[in-house]
């Protein structure tokens, strides 16, 4: 397929999700905080869901309505909108690889793809996933395309730089912000020195010239990158060779990634990018959309529903329910403080994440009046008959509002995603994909952004 024929397929579905989006912008930009206060429930739900509901009645289990076909059976409208918010989402695009296509894909290409080095020493159970998986898959490319040097910006700890430098044997620098992180990959990396030689030799067909450490080259640089840092220079001061050099990218946050493509894109000595964002309600206005032709369509999103994409919804699906105590809480608070502590249309001061320390909705509302110094004259039992009330009549339809919010976040992950892969194509990088990485039980931000100047 021509490069002009994949913008086009990946434009005509960033249209389709522009679509399905548009009349749920207020159901996405919603608080949950609200549900009760501003009856998010009629305002907010789309009418004929809300209506198919009433009419069917509160299930027992909310949470199956949504993600058991029995209980899917009997209610045709959300049967419908829950197929087509699938359709729209990143694992149902049709215009994305999972990790085993992509090794074949680089198998046409000319490059040989390796095994996934297992270890488990350095690391927690979720780093070694995403390191293993990443550190592979950058040494692939980096081999076929002959790059000497991988630059990691953003490299936090270092763990994914480490096993480049240690295991692939490529020069790596890594770039971060915090001085403390680039001190504390300095330390981590000398640290695995000291035991890579032990750990290696247990792993099946060691090789002899990769249990030597000496000649590593792995060097940490403290420096904020944006839109006008010269990386090449930063490589060419800490590493000396920027002839041939890969981008690596594990969980850049916000805004970071949308600058490391830009870097990619305007710097012909990058051969490669293999990027994973995280953080989407840190990405700036300035920063999204990146495409032209989102920006053309006048498309944005607000802080609100790029916090939203960040829902964990295959964690969500394999732990089997939705604690919603928390959200409970905390919408019932938000009613007391209206119309019993008299604080109704007045901006309110934040009440921050207590619910985990609260066995009870009593101790919640105390912790909370006590946080924000507020006086509650109201004996435990009365505050606990205030928000029995309110749970039976709401409890139902806010997990119903949660849920509903839930299966749009990854259409809102996948038009992000989307308009960067059309920004790079835009700018004449025919090869570039949209990469499931991770395992989205392990690490919900499973998607890689790679492009290769072949």
């Amino acid at each position: 397929m021509s490069n002009s024929s994949k913008i086009l397929l990946h434009q005509k579905r960033l249209d389709e999700i522009i679509y399905f989006l548009k009349p749920l912008i207020p159901l996405i930009d919603s608080h949950m905080v609200s549900f009760i206060t501003d009856d998010l429930w009629h305002k907010f739900v789309p009418a004929d869901l809300r209506l198919e509901y009433e009419e069917t009645g509160s299930p027992s289990n909310v949470y199956e309505l949504f993600f058991d076909s029995d209980c899917l059976s009997g209610n045709d409208r959300l049967r419908r909108f829950l197929r087509k918010a699938k359709s729209m989402s990143t694992t149902e695009n049709g215009l994305f690889y999972d990790l085993d296509a992509f090794d074949s894909h680089l198998d046409s290409l000319g490059c040989k793809t390796s095994d996934t080095l297992k270890f488990d020493k350095f690391m927690c159970p979720k780093k070694t996933h995403e390191v293993g998986a990443m550190s592979r898959l950058a040494a692939d490319v980096g081999r076929f395309l002959k790059v000497d040097t991988i630059v990691d910006i953003g490299d936090g700890k270092g763990y994914l730089s480490s096993v480049l430098a240690l295991e692939n044997r490529f020069k790596v620098l890594g770039i971060d912000a915090s001085p403390v992180n680039s001190l504390g990959a300095a330390k981590r990396v000398e640290k695995m020195k000291k035991h890579w030689k032990g750990v290696r030799k247990k792993m099946i067909g060691a090789d002899e010239d990769k249990l030597r450490v000496e000649n590593v080259v792995y060097e940490r640089c403290t420096e904020f990158v944006n839109d006008t840092t010269d990386v090449r220079e930063i490589v060419l001061r800490n590493i000396g060779d920027t002839s041939c050099l890969g981008i690596v990218g594990l969980h850049t946050c916000g805004s970071l990634t949308s600058t490391c493509l830009r870097h990619f894109v305007k710097t012909d000595t990058f051969k490669f990018i293999i990027n994973v964002a995280c953080c989407h309600h840190l990405i700036s206005q300035n920063d999204f959309p990146m495409s032209d032709h989102l920006k053309m369509a006048s498309f944005s999103l607000t802080r609100n529903a790029k916090m939203m994409s960040l829902q964990p919804i295959s964690r969500i699906i394999d732990d089997g329910h939705v604690k919603s105590d928390p959200l409970m809480y905390r919408a019932v608070f938000e009613h007391l403080m209206d119309h019993v502590l008299g604080l109704a249309n007045i901006s309110k001061p934040e009440v921050g994440r207590i619910s985990a320390k609260c066995s009870n909705f009593v101790q919640y509302a105390r912790k909370a009046c006590s946080k924000l110094d507020l006086r509650l004259d109201m004996t435990d039992e009365e505050i606990s008959t205030y928000y029995d009330t309110l749970r039976v009549q709401h409890e139902s339809k806010l997990k119903f509002y949660f849920l509903l919010r839930l299966a749009v976040a990854p259409v809102i992950d996948n038009v992000i995603l989307l308009d960067r892969l059309v920004f790079l194509m835009e700018n004449g990088l025919e090869e570039t994909s949209h990469v499931q990485m991770f395992d989205p039980v392990v690490s919900p931000r499973n998607y890689a952004i790679i492009s290769m100047r072949l």
